[in-house]
């Protein structure tokens, strides 16, 4: 795992279990961060853990998993890319040197999303 950029976000209290894996897809699945496809032969990350009794598996795509190891030290599950918003809008906003170590996909949906999500700017004519 890579270095982050420690955005960090109040998580409550630990999982009773966890674990984590990146595995290849044998079958459709969808991304819990971006709702994007994971197609088979797509590598993912699988989380299983238990909460409170409650069992739980998230499922990241690459490119979603690339982008909250670089900029998230905690998130919720689920919920990366409004933790980012959180960021972005209530903290220091996000360091602008990391995007340059993205991926050329995570970098062009990371720069996609702040254009649309944070500047609000849909592509349209003004």
């Amino acid at each position: 795992m890579s270095a982050c950029s420690c955005i960090s976000i109040d998580i409550g209290d630990e999982a009773d279990f966890h674990t984590s894996s990146v595995q290849k897809s044998r079958a459709v699945r969808v991304c819990e961060e971006c709702c994007g496809a994971i197609n088979p032969g797509d590598e993912y990350e699988r989380v299983f853990y238990v909460w409170d009794g409650m069992k739980e598996t998230y499922r990241t795509c690459k490119t979603c998993l690339e982008i909250r190891n670089t900029f998230m030290c905690s998130w919720h599950y689920s919920m990366v890319w409004e933790d980012l918003q959180e960021a972005f809008v209530y903290q220091d906003g996000i360091p602008w040197s990391d995007i340059g170590s993205l991926s050329k996909e995570a970098r062009d949906i990371m720069c996609d999303w702040i254009e649309t999500e944070i500047w609000g700017d849909d592509g349209g004519e003004e």
